[in-house]
């Protein structure tokens, strides 16, 4: 009896010794922090090409050629810059970074939703601030994917709140941002799901019903394209400039192929960098032949295009944002991975060690520069006025 009574004591004092500090909230927000400042900082936030912000005109840009008409069919960040007079000033750098980190964040944020009950939840977070969208979207501020990322973060919150009508809702929001992506990406995504049998933790609504399919998407996604049609249309521009220019040239197409083969070991660790081993085990860890073979057929989609595309890595990453968020929630709510605790850890580990990458260009492909000091510099510098937008 006494015996016991020590045991239970050194057992609940062991407890009390392990657990003040990684499991308290202070520590949990501070780890969160630093997972997002090293996502950030890691990559070197840059602003690639600061003289595509057309600053002597307003969108839709009447004048872009044919090479770069595809820009005014992601509208969204543009249009928004240009409601709030922003045109290239610091306040402008600020604006991209913050929509940059606002989505990073949103999708980080339904991962841990998700978790909810998990031991792994606040990993969840920090794995997913960490994943390649985050650093494809500091690599390249100025563009327009972070309000994509930003549609995908709204289409995971409108799927678990398991309504058709926030889903239809989402799709137009993509549809009229990028609709090429996330039609593509509303069959690959609701093949994962039926792979995966959306198992998550919060598969369940309170009624007990499953979730729908995310294929639900896809009507807003047709009907946000057709409003930028007629947009474009009523603004007197070509609806069908743009994206379609670099489908029908089979010389950039040849030059795409051409250089994804010629990179490609490169290639393949730029597509899912630091959640490489998350992938894996979701592949490991799913039962039945079939259900991989539907897995291998969704991925393929976004490997397709992003080897038919100049900007394979961020092609990809952007179209598989929903894909890794799910494959985190599917992997660290797994029975089978809470059995072997380090793996989580390993997990872990792996995506701040990993650091992600993005290749682009023809037949001569290159690697963005990874010298984060000089381009966080560089970047500030423009932030806070003293270097020139343009010209600088």
């Amino acid at each position: 009896m006494n015996l016991f009574n020590v045991q239970d004591k050194v057992t609940h004092s062991t407890i009390r010794t392990i657990n003040p500090w990684y499991g308290r909230k202070w520590f949990l927000f501070v780890a969160a922090a630093a997972a997002t400042l090293w996502a950030v900082i890691r990559v070197g936030p840059r602003i690639p090409f600061p003289g595509a912000w057309y600053s002597g005109e307003r969108w839709p840009y009447p004048s872009l050629d044919e090479l770069q008409a595809y820009k005014r069919t992601s509208p969204v960040g543009y249009i928004l810059a240009e409601f709030f007079r922003l045109d290239q000033s610091p306040l402008l750098v600020a604006f991209y970074f913050c929509a940059a980190l606002a989505s990073s964040l949103l999708i980080a944020l339904w991962v841990w939703r998700e978790l909810k009950g998990s031991k792994q939840r606040s990993r969840g977070f920090r794995i997913a601030i960490l994943a390649p969208v985050t650093g494809v979207l500091f690599l390249t501020l100025g563009g327009y994917d972070p309000f994509t990322a930003l549609g995908w973060a709204l289409a995971l919150f409108a799927w678990s709140s398991n309504s058709r009508a926030l889903l239809a809702m989402a799709g137009i929001y993509l549809g009229f941002q990028h609709f090429e992506q996330s039609a593509l990406m509303a069959v690959s995504l609701t093949l994962a799901t039926i792979a995966l049998r959306i198992a998550t933790p919060n598969t369940k609504t309170s009624s007990g019903s499953t979730r729908y399919s995310p294929i639900w998407l896809l009507p807003g996604i047709i009907g946000g394209k057709l409003f930028l049609t007629v947009v474009l249309m009523f603004q007197g521009v070509d609806p069908l400039d743009g994206r379609g220019f670099w489908v029908a040239s089979s010389d950039w197409l040849s030059f795409a192929v051409i250089g994804s083969v010629n990179f490609g070991p490169i290639f393949m660790y730029s597509l899912f960098a630091s959640v490489w081993a998350v992938v894996f085990l979701a592949f490991l860890i799913l039962e039945g032949s079939q259900n991989r073979i539907l897995l291998m057929l969704a991925m393929s989609i976004p490997v397709l295009m992003s080897i038919v595309t100049l900007d394979h890595t961020r092609v990809f990453v952007m179209m598989t944002v929903p894909l890794v968020a799910i494959f985190i929630v599917y992997v660290l709510s797994s029975p089978r991975i809470e059995v072997f605790s380090p793996l989580p850890i390993l997990i872990e580990l792996l995506a701040w060690v990993m650091v992600p990458i993005t290749i682009q260009g023809t037949s001569s492909v290159y690697v963005d520069s990874l010298n984060p000091l000089d381009m966080t510099i560089i970047f500030l510098r423009q932030l806070l006025g003293a270097t020139p937008l343009i010209g600088g």
